[in-house]
Formats: C-alpha cells, sequence, structure tokens
C-alpha cells in the first residue's frame, strides 16, 4: 500500500473502493484544498473569480448557456481572459443550447450569439457536442458533465450549468478542488472539448484554418497546463502526507455512452448500484427527476427492502421550471420505491442537485440524474468520496431540502395548468424527447 493511500481514512470497504477504482479505470486521487459551494450566488462568483485569475488556461463543459445575464456575464469573464492571453476551451451540448436560443427572446438569442462569436474571434475554442450527424446515429446524445479547469490546477465540479435559474432559483451543489484529483476532472473534459466540433452551430463565422489550428493549440495547451500542474501538485500531496497530514480522496467516475462499445456497462450506473449495495443503514439521493433504469431501480428498491432507510428528494410537477412532463411520467417507479418502504419526498423548489449519501460514509456528487438519458444517452460523471467534511456537507444539503423544501410524495394529478404545462414543455423539451435533463 501507497503512503498516499494508508493516510486517508477509509469509508466502506476496501472491495467497494476496488470496484469504484475498476470502474473509473484508475485509482482515487487526493485534494490538497476542498470548497463546499452550496449558495448559488457564492458558486457563481467562484467562477468568475478563477476565470479573473486565470494565467494559462481554461476548460469549461457545459450542457446549457442561458441567454440571461449570468450567461452573458460568464461569456464576457471568458472573453477577457481569452484577450489578456489565457487559452480558453468551451464545449455547450448542442441540442440543449439549441432548444435554450429556440425559446429565449430573439433580441436575448442574438445578444449570447454575438458574444460567443466574440469569444471565438479572440482566439478561444467555442465548441458544440454532438453534432446534428451524430444525432443520426444515437438519438438524444449529448453532454452534461459540468466542469470548470483553470490553469490545471482548480476545478469546480458540480451540478449547475449557466444561467441565473441554476444560481438563483434552484437548488444546487457545487465543489472547487486543488490538488491531484484536479488531472482526473481535466482529463474528463478535454475527452469533452476534443469530441466537440468548433464550428457545427454557428456555420456563419467563416472560421479560417488559421483559427482552427488555434483550437488545436488551445487543447495541447490545456493538457500541457493539467501534466505541469500535476507534478507540482502531487509533490504537494506527498510532502503533507510524509509529515502526517491526511487527505480526502475523490473518485471520479466518468462515462461517455455515445463513445462505449455496444452492450457495454455504464460505469457511473453501475457505481451507484455499488453503492446502494453497499448501504447498510441510509442512502439518501436528490435528483431533478427519479426514473432510473431497472438495474439501478431494483438496487434501490432491494436496498429499501432489507431496511435501508432509502430517501430520494426530487421536484415536484408544480415546482419544475423546466417541464412537468418527465415529472408526471417518473410517477410510477415513485410509487414502487415507496411500495418497497422508502421516502419520497417532492420539492416546492426545482432541485437540481444530484446528490448521493451512504451510512453518513460515502458521498457523491456531479451530473448523474436517476433517469435513462443519464445512462445511455449524455456524457456524465460522479465524484465519489469519503471525506467525513464533504460528506457531512453533502448529507446537510440533502436535509435542508427535505426539511425545508418539500413534502412526502402523493400520486395524484399535478396542481398545474396542463396546457401551460404541455406547451411549454415540449418546445423546451423536444430535443430530449421530453426528458430535459437541466
Amino acid at each position: 500500500m501507497s503512503q498516499m493511500s494508508a493516510n486517508v481514512v477509509r469509508g466502506f470497504s476496501s472491495d467497494f473502493w476496488t470496484k469504484l477504482s475498476a470502474a473509473a479505470g484508475r485509482a482515487p486521487r487526493v485534494a490538497t484544498k476542498v470548497d463546499h459551494l452550496r449558495d448559488g450566488e457564492k458558486a457563481f462568483q467562484a467562477r468568475l473569480d478563477l476565470i479573473a485569475n486565470a494565467k494559462t488556461s481554461i476548460a469549461c463543459t457545459l450542457y446549457q448557456l442561458e441567454t440571461d445575464e449570468y450567461g452573458l456575464r460568464f461569456i464576457d469573464a471568458l472573453i477577457a481572459a481569452s484577450k489578456r492571453g489565457v487559452f480558453v476551451a468551451l464545449s455547450v451540448d448542442f441540442l440543449s443550447e439549441a432548444a435554450t436560443l429556440m425559446t429565449a427572446k430573439g433580441k436575448d438569442s442574438k445578444a449570447l450569439e454575438a458574444k460567443l462569436e466574440e469569444l471565438a474571434r479572440s482566439g478561444s475554442f467555442v465548441s458544440w457536442f454532438a453534432t446534428p450527424r451524430d444525432h443520426l446515429k444515437k438519438v438524444g446524445q449529448g453532454n452534461h458533465f459540468k466542469a470548470l479547469v483553470v490553469d490545471g490546477t482548480t476545478a469546480i465540479v458540480g451540478g449547475r450549468n449557466m444561467g441565473k435559474s441554476y444560481f438563483h432559483h434552484w437548488t444546487d451543489f457545487d465543489v472547487k478542488l486543488e490538488g491531484p484529483i484536479v488531472q482526473e476532472i481535466g482529463d474528463a473534459a478535454l475527452k469533452v472539448l476534443q469530441r466537440s466540433n468548433a464550428n457545427n452551430r454557428f456555420d456563419k463565422m467563416g472560421l479560417s484554418e488559421v483559427q482552427r489550428k488555434a483550437y488545436e493549440i488551445t487543447l495541447e495547451i490545456i493538457k500541457e497546463s493539467l501534466d505541469k500542474a500535476a507534478a507540482k501538485q502531487e509533490a504537494d500531496a506527498a510532502t503533507r502526507l510524509a509529515s502526517g497530514a491526511t487527505l480526502p480522496r475523490f473518485q471520479l467516475v466518468f462515462h461517455d455512452p455515445t463513445q462505449a462499445a455496444a452492450g457495454a456497462n455504464n460505469v457511473v450506473t453501475d457505481a451507484l448500484i455499488d453503492t446502494y449495495r453497499a448501504a447498510e443503514k441510509q442512502m439518501l439521493a436528490t435528483s431533478n427527476y427519479v426514473n432510473p433504469v431497472p438495474e439501478l431501480r431494483a438496487a434501490a428498491v432491494e436496498a429499501s427492502k432489507r431496511g435501508v432507510d432509502t430517501l430520494f428528494a426530487t421536484t415536484s410537477a408544480e415546482a419544475s421550471r423546466t417541464s412537468s412532463l418527465p415529472t408526471l411520467n417518473a410517477a410510477p417507479a415513485l410509487r414502487s420505491f415507496v411500495e418497497a418502504g422508502a421516502r419520497v419526498m417532492e420539492t416546492n423548489r426545482q432541485e437540481h442537485g444530484k446528490l448521493y449519501v451512504a451510512d453518513a460514509r460515502v458521498a457523491a456528487f456531479g451530473s448523474y440524474n436517476l433517469e435513462h438519458p443519464a445512462h445511455d444517452r449524455l456524457v456524465e460523471g460522479l465524484l465519489f468520496t469519503d471525506d467525513p467534511a464533504t460528506v457531512a456537507a453533502i448529507h446537510d444539503a440533502i436535509m435542508d431540502t427535505v426539511d425545508n423544501r418539500s413534502r412526502p410524495f402523493v400520486a395524484k394529478a399535478p396542481e398545474l395548468p396542463f396546457f401551460r404545462a404541455l406547451a411549454y414543455g415540449v418546445r423546451r423539451a423536444a430535443a430530449r424527447l421530453i426528458e430535459p435533463i437541466a
């Protein structure tokens, strides 16, 4: 056993972490600094501050970029960084952004398009994940992994996209990390960027071959930043561990179903199944929608039936600001959990976190919602940890939602005007086959 692994407090059995490492394809990595970002405004400002202090590179992957002031301020920050010489790479999901631009006011869409064009013309890598041609091969595919990695040294990972709703109206949770784990997050973000097409959304930009080459260089610089920072971070972590410090470990489990071999398991789904199976006393989860694939659903039902206090906190149809249709579609799954003895709570505010806590010993956070698209259509990632401070913070975030913004699930028709829900839901969610993830 290495000195690094020996100095880490373990949660659950070593077998559990062996399975996680096998799913991830790599061993856990430690962090030297961890900041929990529950408050929306602080989470948004943390991103702006990171970008403002960037010196070499910025890698950012998003599912959705809104046309409101938060989206514009974020792009303005990237433009300012790019103009002062920082290499910037941004990827946004194609279908999600198409839906955003389609439903926004014309002037707002044009304002965002102009900002993105300015960012691209400043020499940055503005790209779109999953071209229309890709959807002919696998309908509804896309990227849902949200990460911001700066200078290869610091990363913010969580459930939030970029828009006012995510930081002001909805409940969520991000974590800012420094240390060796950042390289794993950066490598995952780089995979998304490498798969993104730099010119499939704004063809009118007429990007030159020189600019296309600049994009390739940008990705090379990001990779070099990650590699250079990794060596320093590993040395710093080793020094701290040698002095007797205990550093928290994190295991990133990342999966791209659009690139997986036919019939291959989704390793993020498998990791959650293993977590439900390992739980002995309690398993807490929050998810925008709760309608998991059969294997994961069965694991949760089995945990509840064997006496594990199994709880789900999810957005009610009335509170959903994207579409009530997936919530209504999830009702049979929610009933099956209640029948198995689980607690299901519906929130009165959009619950956007993807948070999991088992036995107050292991927690996971990231982008994976408990529903089918997360399993078979979208690039997703979860960070697992047994860091006591992070486990406690996520546990408290879940219970804050349960205690202050939720009620027990009742299977009934939603108290929401049907045609209003249908009209908005279809417009907003058609790109995801009426299953928006957000």
